[in-house]
């Protein structure tokens, strides 16, 4: 059995038609019948409208901070950037090679 809130849900996957009907408190022939309006209703205060509870939404940042959240990034972006400050002081041609190379395997 599940804990949700303050009530225990029982694993109903597990229990037999007939331990469902009395764990829910219906009729034998709730198949036929349906429930009434008032246990309809009754229910709807105990348990709340019947629909799933929506997901928080990753946004795009998280995504992206997800996807580069590691040490090997943080090398390769360390690497980037020196050689980028190379590109700009000594070869251009290499370094901004390797700079993109990188960049590129980054992404």
């Amino acid at each position: 059995m599940e804990e949700v809130e303050d009530r225990v849900v029982p694993s109903w996957h597990a229990m037999t038609p007939e331990a469902c009907i009395e764990e829910l408190k219906v009729v034998e022939n709730i198949r036929r019948t349906g429930l009434t309006s008032a246990q309809a209703a009754a229910r709807l205060e105990e348990y709340g409208p019947n629909q799933l509870s929506e997901k928080r939404k990753v946004t795009l940042l998280e995504k992206i901070w997800h996807q580069v959240n590691n040490v090997l990034v943080a090398i390769l972006v360390f690497v980037a950037a020196i050689s980028l400050v190379r590109a700009i002081t000594d070869d251009p041609v290499t370094n901004g090679i390797q700079v993109g190379i990188i960049a590129g395997v980054i992404m």
